[in-house]
């Protein structure tokens, strides 16, 4: 049974699979079209490519000539299907009809064209090719079309021309026999002159026409350059002269003819004798500056303090001797150094109206100071003290009484009375403040015989002037470069042989070892007033003593900063102990000059002590 069973499946299954064989072998064979099929959709299709060609080419060239262009066009068919049934007896339908599956074309549009017309040209080929396929796709491709285009082609003929009707046949009619030609006779041909046209001549009107309006403008521009630089030249001309006659009438009424005028007699050429015979009277201005001491130095301060310019001016004119008051005041060394830069640095000539200009502002600032100047002064008498330095004055001043100091104070000049104030002792200001406000005092006859004696005084003090102070500024330099010893080796032989040079040296030089005699607040006050390293750079250098008295006149808070310093063997320079001494030594100097200390008995007291470790 089971058997049985096997062998009738094996059976059913063989009978499927035939069947299924036969199934997939007639579908093959009805999907493969025949030859006839075939033939028939290449016409059907070759048919639809032509008219659709024709029909897309007339819209693109009706609408873009030259701008837009068919690529390719492609049209699909569909096996031909049976039209009607299988009449009996037949194996084939008798009719069968082939369709269009769709129209594919492809076409080149210029990007230049408007995008709505690019943008609606396919729309326009599908309505003009739905009625061959309902399925129509056209794909532009737009690219850059060169300029310039060519021409539009002319209208496209209709697009179903009709045929052309056949012509009627025309008879042909004979032709005529051609009439024989009369031989003429050849004459010989004379050739006429041909007479030569001269070319048109160019009339010169139209030859300049072109060029009229140029030279109008620039017949205008000349014109209108010559008014203004005669303008000019008038004005200028009219400056010169008025400037010209009030500087004659001025100078008429100024200078005499018999009157010798120094600036008359330059080294310059003769092209300069009209502007420097119209300069004032140099030496007219120089006597009349030099008339009263007092009041020159007076006018030259707040000259300087107004306008140094023409004080650098007035020095180029008069000379340089017009300042040798005020050099000796330390508070005008700075002002007086830039005077200086600036008289080097004039390059030209003063012209007569500069000099004018001077002579006018030196004759109203000497008229103003004669305002407040009292005749019934002794200030003649006391004009020597006009060129005295600090250091002479108070020399004079040390020399004097009580009442004498007083008086001595009331004839120094404002300007250099609160320097030297700050130069004496507080005592001594205590006593002149006492002494003034007692009634007794000098009277005229005593102050001009205090003035003789301290005119007499001072002549022995400086007779050298200003060529040994000059000498001794130069001495100092060189002696702050050197060592303590070699210092005392320049100044003992030089105090044997000109002692009034080593005192003015040793006025304004403070030697190292005025350490070990100088009050501790005086060393206290330089050490605060000179900065940490080189105060410390100065103890390094210094003896062991006078760095141990330098460290115990330091403040607290210093004190143990220097220590700790100095515990550390480090050796210093030969230059900055120079340098730090230097500075650290001034400030000892000006302590000692605030605390009315004399400086110049320091330091021979040192140079007695050392003379005394020779014997």
């Amino acid at each position: 049974m089971i058997k049985l069973n096997n062998q009738v499946r094996s059976v059913l299954a063989i009978y499927t699979l035939s069947l299924l064989t036969m199934c997939c072998f007639s579908n093959m064979v009805l999907a493969n079209p025949t030859a006839g099929d075939l033939a028939q959709m290449r016409a059907k299709q070759g048919e639809v490519e032509y008219v659709a060609k024709q029909r897309v080419e007339q819209v693109l060239t009706r609408l873009c000539p030259g701008r837009c262009e068919l690529i390719d066009l492609k049209v699909n068919v569909n096996v031909p299907k049976a039209v009607g049934r299988v009449l009996p007896g037949f194996d084939t339908p008798t009719a069968s009809e082939v369709s269009v599956e769709g129209i594919e074309a492809r076409v080149m549009i210029d990007s230049a064209l408007p995008r709505s017309f690019r943008s609606n040209l396919p729309q326009m080929l599908s309505y003009r090719l739905g009625d061959l396929s309902t399925k129509v796709i056209i794909t532009p491709i737009q690219l850059k079309f060169p300029s310039p285009q060519l021409p539009p082609t002319p209208p496209p003929l209709p697009e179903y021309p009709e045929r052309a009707k056949p012509r009627p046949p025309v008879a042909a009619t004979p032709k005529p026999k051609p009439e024989p030609m009369p031989i003429e006779e050849v004459r010989p041909v004379v050739e006429e002159p041909i007479e030569e046209i001269p070319p048109p001549k160019e009339d010169l009107v139209d030859l300049l026409l072109p060029w009229v309006p140029l030279g109008v403008i620039l017949l205008f521009v000349s014109l209108l350059t010559l008014f203004i630089l005669r303008q000019l030249r008038r004005f200028q001309e009219a400056l010169e002269g008025q400037q010209a006659d009030v500087l004659n009438r001025e100078a008429q009424a100024l200078i005499s003819p018999s009157r010798i005028n120094p600036a008359s007699q330059s080294p310059y050429t003769n092209s300069r004798e009209e502007e420097q015979a119209s300069m004032p009277d140099l030496h007219e201005m120089l006597k009349s500056l030099k008339a009263i001491r007092s009041i020159q130095n007076k006018v030259l301060r707040r000259w300087l303090e107004d306008d140094p310019q023409e004080v650098g001016l007035l020095v180029s004119l008069l000379g340089a001797e017009i300042l040798n008051d005020l050099k000796q005041d330390r508070a005008l060394k700075t002002t007086l150094e830039s005077l200086s830069q600036q008289v080097a640095s004039v390059r030209n000539p003063i012209s007569s109206v500069q000099a004018w200009q001077l002579s006018y502002a030196l004759k109203a600032r000497l008229n103003a100071a004669h305002i407040l100047h009292d005749e019934r002064a002794l200030g003649a008498t006391w004009a020597f003290i006009h060129g005295l330095s600090i250091n002479t004055l108070k020399q004079l001043f040390d020399a004097l009484s009580a009442a004498e100091q007083s008086h001595f104070i009331g004839q120094l000049p404002m300007e250099i009375r609160g320097a030297f104030l700050g130069q004496i002792s507080s005592q001594q200001r205590q006593n002149i403040m006492l002494f003034a406000g007692a009634e007794s005092g000098l009277n005229r006859a005593q102050s001009l015989d205090l003035a003789h004696r301290l005119k007499k005084h001072s002549e022995e003090l400086n007779p050298m002037g200003e060529e040994m102070n000059a000498q001794a500024s130069l001495i100092i330099d060189m002696l702050n470069a050197l060592p303590f010893s070699q210092q005392l080796e320049s100044l003992l032989p030089l105090e044997s042989q000109r002692p009034q040079v080593t005192h003015a040296i040793l006025r304004q030089l403070c030697l190292e070892e005025v350490i070990a005699y100088a009050p501790s607040e005086v060393l206290t006050e330089a050490i605060l007033r000179t900065p940490f390293d080189i105060t410390l750079n100065t103890m390094r250098g210094l003896a062991e003593p006078l760095a141990q008295r330098m460290l115990a006149a330091s403040p607290p808070h210093q004190a143990l900063a220097y220590a700790e310093e100095l515990s550390v063997p480090i050796s210093v320079r030969q230059s900055d102990f120079l340098s730090g001494r230097a500075s650290f030594l001034r400030s000892v100097s000006s302590a000692l000059k605030r605390e009315g200390v004399d400086l110049l008995d320091l330091n021979l007291k040192v140079i007695a002590t050392y003379r005394g470790y020779q014997a």
